[in-house]
Parts: structure tokens; C-alpha cells; sequence
């Protein structure tokens, strides 16, 4: 019955307190409102909380809120043991994160701990950022039950991370979103995993050959691998968003791109044809050897391309077929008065035109009702 003194409606409800209601919506409100890392701070400043923290199907580690320990390492350590211990958890657990800065071997048995304790609780999304000077080694059987998990769907590993075998093979059936960054001991990555949407992989300067067999690839990023490590999308049939920074681009990979692909600092031919009907926005910075780029894309929208390297000079030829262009932002490629008037005036779709640091430009004359912007 409502409350009704001196006219104010109260609602008895209204001391319920955060721990007396029901579990499930107590998870529903921490999934929704509090971040991760929040849980965890909370978890640690009280000890209401952390009971119903430790039927939370999310797990997040982070060492910086133990850095103001007295001795933060092994708080951490113990902290995380204990709550490994004492967790009974309520089915499957969604995800398991750990983000550690402190260089430190002993991680390893820790390390080893959340990973078995991910696998045994068949954990759908692990995450773990270490960034220690010291390799994290990965067991070999904890190893092959997590790369042929039922219920993993999400992997995340960044770090000095060792893997005990060279050639990695990943069979995860309902894998959708795959990072894999500053490993040690790995060669070759294959993931034949066909629900895999996102693959990033990165800063591994072992790795020889990544293999990605999964026709759903939507994004994938390829940064700073080691010369010439093949990269095989063979499979892949539409990504809408690719981004390969230091690494070698061939022409296969070019022609796999329906979407946005960026190619910054990248081992690339001098001369570069860029044939590809599909691709929409194109971004090229900085590729040192490039000198002459061939472009005919029909249905590209908006090219930007940075390359000012000193006294270089890199020659864009955009052909007229490139019909469909509405944004041309360049800086440090040459340009003449008669590649404006021949080319750019053909580009009947152009709104925004952008010349910066260009060479061999002197007096542009150009007439367009289409250009919204020039500069």
C-alpha cells in the first residue's frame, strides 16, 4: 500500500538496497550501466559487492587500480587467485579480461590459472593485455583446448605472450573476432574458423604465413609484420574494411577490399595498379618506394592520400572511370595544371577538393558546380 503523508506518494520500494535485489537483475544493471572496470574497482573497495561480483558471468582484472599497494603485484596476484577460488559461477562465463603492466616472470602461473579457469568455465570472450618485459608462456595443453573451443567467440591476446608451437591452427566454430599482437614463437596463424568476422594481427616479428579460410571476414588489420610474410584471404569474398600498415601489399589483397582500405607505410611496387570495381574509400600514407599510382575504380568515393616525403615526388593517375569520386583530399603528390584540368574535371561527382604541399601545381583553373569545398 502507498505511503501517503502530508500528500506525497512514497514508494516503500524505495530503500530496497542494491544487494536484496534479484540476482539476475542485479547482473542485467551491471551489464548495462558499469563498465568493466568498474565492477572490479567496486568489487575491491566492497565487500557487499564483491559477493555478488563473484556470480558475475564477467570477469576484469587491471592492475592499475592495485598500483597504489603497498606491494601491487602481489595484491594482484593474490587477488586474482582468490577470486578464482571462490568463484562459483552460474553457468557459462560471457568474458574474462586481464590487463597487467608489470614486469614480472611470476606472472606465469597466474597466467596459466585464468586460462584453465576460462576454459574450464567455458568462457565465450578472453582478453588479456600484458605488457611485461618478460614472456608469458603459454602451456601446451591449455593451449590446444582453447584453440579448439566450442564456445569461444571472441580471443584477444597482446603481449610478450610465448606460444610453445610455431604454426598456430585455430578451429573455434563460433569464433567471430580474433587479436593476436607482439607474440613470440608463432610462424604461421591459420584460422579456419567460418564465422570469424574481425582478425587483427600485429607486431609478431616471427610470423612467416597468416591464413585467414572464413568467407565472413569483415574487418582485418595486418600491422608492422615481418618482410615478406604472405598473407592469404583467398577464402574471404567481401571485407568491408581493411587496414595493413607496414607490412607487404600485394595486388590479391587490394582486390578483396568491397569497402574502405588503408595501406599506410606499406612495402608496396613502385608502380601500383589499383583495379577494383568494389572498393569505396581508399587511403594511402606515406609508402616510401611508390611513385606511380594507377587507379581505376568505379564506384570509390572518397580517396586520401598523404605521402609528402622531402623532395619525392608520387604521380596519381585517377581515371575518369573513377566516376563516382565525391572526396579528394591529396598532400605531397604531384599535381599539374593540365592533370587538374584533364582529370578532375571529369570527376562530375566531386563535392570536396583538397591540395596540400602538392608539387608541379602553379595556377589552378578549375570550373565544377558539383564542388561544395576546395582548398
Amino acid at each position: 500500500m502507498e505511503d501517503t503523508t502530508n500528500g506525497i506518494v512514497k514508494n516503500p520500494r524505495s530503500n530496497t538496497k542494491f544487494e536484496d535485489l534479484p540476482q539476475h537483475l542485479i547482473h542485467h544493471i551491471m551489464m548495462k550501466f558499469l563498465l568493466y572496470k568498474d565492477s572490479t574497482k567496486l568489487s575491491v573497495l566492497s565487500k557487499a559487492f564483491h559477493s555478488l561480483w563473484l556470480s558475475f558471468p564477467v570477469l576484469h582484472f587491471d592492475y592499475k587500480f592495485f598500483e597504489q599497494h603497498e606491494d601491487p603485484h602481489d595484491s594482484f596476484m593474490s587477488f586474482i587467485l582468490k577470486t578464482l577460488h571462490l568463484r562459483r559461477p552460474q553457468g557459462p562465463l560471457r568474458r574474462l579480461s586481464v590487463i597487467y603492466s608489470e614486469g614480472n616472470s611470476t606472472f606465469n602461473m597466474v597466467f596459466d590459472a585464468l586460462l584453465h579457469f576460462a576454459i574450464e568455465n567455458n568462457t565465450k570472450e578472453i582478453a588479456f593485455y600484458v605488457s611485461s618485459k618478460h614472456s608469458i608462456n603459454v602451456r601446451y595443453d591449455s593451449l590446444l583446448r582453447l584453440i579448439s573451443s566450442q564456445c569461444l567467440t571472441g580471443l584477444k591476446l597482446e603481449g610478450f605472450i610465448k606460444f610453445p608451437i610455431a604454426d598456430l591452427i585455430i578451429l573455434c566454430p563460433r569464433l567471430k573476432e580474433l587479436e593476436i599482437a607482439r607474440s613470440e614463437g608463432l610462424q604461421t596463424v591459420t584460422v579456419s574458423s567460418l564465422s570469424l568476422e574481425k582478425a587483427c594481427i600485429g607486431h609478431s616479428l616471427e610470423l612467416k604465413e597468416v591464413h585467414l579460410k572464413t568467407k565472413n571476414l569483415r574487418y582485418c588489420s595486418f600491422v608492422d609484420l615481418p618482410h615478406p610474410c604472405e598473407i592469404n584471404l583467398s577464402a574471404c569474398e567481401s571485407i568491408k574494411d581493411m587496414h595493413v600498415c607496414g607490412v607487404k601489399v600485394t595486388k590479391n589483397l587490394i582486390e578483396l577490399v568491397t569497402g574502405r582500405l588503408n595501406i599506410s607505410d606499406c612495402d608496396i611496387p613502385e608502380n601500383l595498379s589499383i583495379h577494383n570495381p568494389r572498393i569505396k574509400d581508399l587511403r594511402m600514407n606515406r609508402n616510401a618506394k611508390l611513385e606511380n599510382l594507377f587507379l581505376l575504380a568505379p564506384n570509390l568515393e572518397c580517396l586520401r592520400a598523404y605521402e609528402f616525403e622531402g623532395q619525392r615526388r608520387v604521380l596519381y593517375n585517377i581515371s575518369s572511370a573513377c566516376a563516382a569520386l565525391k572526396v579528394l583530399d591529396l598532400m605531397g603528390v604531384t599535381v599539374t595544371d593540365e592533370w587538374v584540368r584533364s582529370t578532375i574535371s571529369e570527376l562530375g561527382c566531386l563535392k570536396e577538393l583538397s591540395l596540400s604541399h602538392c608539387h608541379g601545381l602553379e595556377k589552378m583553373e578549375l570550373k565544377m558546380t558539383s564542388l561544395r569545398g576546395c582548398h
